[in-house]
């Protein structure tokens, strides 16, 4: 998903977005029973870029948590980068404080980068602690043009990458929560050394595709504090990228405010920070429904 909704706070619940349904499900399964969750997130950088993303939680049952998750991302213009859509599915089911999940994504232009990405994970959920354990498996297809004889020559590669991660979060009674994650993954192939990885570096240029470009290391660290109507939240996460090892800095806060019964609204800026280019701030809504 697009790290600017990788943390949100829905009522005085914190819901994390960056892992699939993670503690969304947390919240809906230990505070109502067969509730819904529908989002709703729009966000813009300063260079024009957007990103719309949507999504629908269902507590089947106290213990089943499922989450149906779609959306796209549109550069500035064409020499900007390409425009991205994803699609996801996950379930989580919980017995007793462990629990287990499985999720898979599809992610790619449509044309000439195609991912699927599969992901097991392991919850335990001790007393205020959430803790997580997860590996995945990403395949990626992606279509390129080569010189051969100094004629173009359209070419296939593929990649499989592999994804190891976990993190941690601690609910308090009093409205505190704080949120950790480490993810690393491994590569088929060396690639600092595949050319047609190259002209995809482009998606770790802004906030809104990071969290679906091809990394190396990611981790990010985040504190809320909730109380009353109104929620708040900074967090600070940094990656590096697997092509050109360059290191990208996002920091970001946010305030939500119940507007309704039910619904609450996000209001989030941040800064995305990229050693070879300059800061980009963005903006980002989201409006979340729960019944």
């Amino acid at each position: 998903m697009f790290r600017s909704l990788s943390l949100s706070l829905l009522s005085a619940i914190a819901l994390a977005m960056g892992a699939p349904g993670a503690i969304a499900q947390d919240a809906v399964s230990e505070g109502f029973d067969g509730m819904s969750l529908f989002l709703v997130g729009f966000q813009v950088d300063e260079d024009g870029a957007r990103a719309t993303n949507a999504s629908f939680g269902k507590e089947l049952t106290r213990s089943t948590w499922v989450q149906l998750s779609g959306g796209f991302t549109e550069p500035t213009d064409d020499d900007a980068g390409s425009s991205t859509r994803f699609t996801s599915f996950d379930l989580e089911q919980m017995f007793g404080i462990v629990g287990f999940g499985a999720g898979v994504e599809f992610w790619g232009d449509g044309d000439d980068l195609r991912t699927t990405r599969w992901r097991g994970t392991l919850l335990l959920r001790p007393g205020n602690f959430r803790l997580r354990g997860y590996a995945e498996r990403r395949k990626a297809d992606v279509t390129f043009e080569a010189l051969v004889l100094g004629v173009p020559v359209r070419r296939k590669g593929n990649l499989e990458i592999t994804g190891y991660g976990g993190s941690a979060g601690f609910f308090a009674d009093n409205g505190f929560n704080a949120f950790v994650t480490h993810t690393e993954w491994e590569y088929s192939d060396d690639p600092q050394g595949l050319a047609f990885l190259a002209r995809f570096t482009d998606f770790t240029k802004t906030a809104l595709t990071l969290s679906n470009s091809f990394l190396q290391r990611s981790s990010m660290v985040a504190i809320g504090y909730s109380q009353g109507m109104n929620s708040f939240n900074v967090d600070f996460a940094r990656d590096i990228s697997a092509v050109d090892r360059e290191e990208i800095f996002t920091y970001s806060g946010s305030w939500t405010r119940a507007v309704a019964v039910a619904h609450d609204l996000e209001f989030r800026l941040g800064l995305s920070d990229t050693q070879a280019l300059d800061p980009s701030m963005y903006f980002g809504l989201t409006w979340y429904h729960y019944r």
